[in-house]
């Protein structure tokens, strides 16, 4: 006969006892297990499995610093260095090259406007440079007589149209003028497609807030002075030409000579014979004459 102390004592034994583990305990293990069986397989041993490891630094490093990569290729340091240093040289070359030659471009453009703004403030179109001889009589007409010029600025000005075959830069030069109008700035171009040349392509008027390396009072007596003008600025068609017709040669034409017609000569019998009045006598007396 059981007893209930003996069914007490059986329900503790059992739960004594350690759990089962469960079937996906047991499943997750044993994948453990096999990947690491695999690896262990799979990975090279001594020096290879050194460059195993290695293998994902050295492609960071080809990144990185591609000396290493010159280097995979048999490439040596002494070669590396020598093309480094050649390209480097090479490229010093060129830009010095580059700044000189815009710093002589630059001065070819502003002893030339030098020359532009004597030509005007004279009324010298011959002494002008070459392009720039219709313009000074122009900028006379439009703005009355030039009492003074003067260079203010020049820069190295870009043009891209979108087209690489007309993609261009050339120098540009800012010139200040003390005028019958008032102050004026205009800008003179050297768009011509050749180095170190003097010729002018094009001038026309600047728009005050365009003008460089003027002073706070030379900035407002410009703005003013453009304004009185219409505050618009003229442009090379309007400065090339001059509203003052060129002088005529007046050619003397001479006056038709007046037609001297001769008396006729009369007999004395006609004289006799018209005085007769057709008097038979008197006519005949006149012809004993």
């Amino acid at each position: 006969m059981v007893t209930l102390f003996d069914f007490d004592a059986r329900l503790s034994a059992v739960s004594a006892l350690p759990a089962l583990p469960s079937t996906n305990t047991v499943t997750g293990t044993k994948r453990l297990t096999d990947n690491r069986r695999t690896e262990r397989r799979d990975a090279p041993l001594g020096a290879g499995a050194a460059g195993y490891e290695a293998a994902p630094m050295d492609s960071v490093l080809k990144w990185v610093f591609p000396e290493f990569f010159l280097t995979s290729l048999g490439i040596s340091r002494r070669r590396l260095a020598l093309i480094v240093g050649s390209t480097l040289t090479f490229a010093a070359i060129v830009g010095v090259v580059c700044v000189v030659l815009l710093g002589k471009e630059e001065q070819t453009a502003r002893g030339s406007a030098t020359r532009f703004a004597s030509a005007l403030v004279h009324n010298r179109p011959t002494a002008a440079p070459d392009g720039s001889a219709p313009y000074v009589s122009g900028v006379r007409d439009y703005f009355g007589g030039v009492t003074g010029a003067r260079v203010i600025g020049a820069h190295n000005k870009g043009v891209n149209t979108g087209d690489n075959a007309d993609t261009r830069s050339f120098f540009v030069v800012q010139m200040l003028l003390a005028t019958k109008r008032g102050p004026a700035v205009i800008e003179l171009e050297y768009d011509n497609h050749a180095l170190l040349s003097e010729t002018v392509s094009r001038v026309y008027e600047l728009d005050p807030a365009k003008a460089p390396g003027l002073t706070r009072a030379e900035q407002g007596r410009l703005q003013k002075a453009f304004a009185a003008r219409g505050g618009e600025p003229a442009d090379a068609g309007r400065l090339s030409e001059s509203a003052v017709p060129p002088p005529v040669s007046h050619t003397v034409v001479p006056q038709p000579a007046k037609p001297q017609i001769k008396k006729p000569v009369v007999s004395p019998q006609l004289r006799c014979v018209q005085r007769a009045h057709g008097d038979v006598v008197k006519m005949q007396k006149c012809a004993t004459r």
